[in-house]
């Protein structure tokens, strides 16, 4: 594959989430300390969903590539409505 002809380039990690109101950024604080503020005060999710999603890349971390692929696919919104109906009320 001729790679210098693609061109490639750096993303910072995280997600863009668009929705009617325009852009939020949600960022990696982990692989990108810079975007902790910015990713706390994003309006895209909850803060309770954000430690969800955190707790997620924690626990994701701790796993090999071979071991994640191996268990069943679900989204994130699958994972973090999971969570929630699992968590006391």
């Amino acid at each position: 594959m001729d790679y210098k002809a693609l061109d490639l380039c750096k993303f910072d990690p995280g997600a863009i989430i668009l929705n009617k109101k325009g852009a939020n950024i949600l960022g990696d604080p982990i692989r990108q300390p810079g975007s902790t503020m910015s990713t706390l005060l994003s309006s895209a999710a909850t803060f309770t969903d954000k430690l969800r999603m955190l707790r997620l890349k924690l626990k994701l971390a701790g796993k090999s590539i071979d071991k994640i692929f191996s268990e069943p696919e679900i989204t994130t919104t699958e994972y973090l409505k999971k969570k929630v109906s699992a968590e006391p009320s």
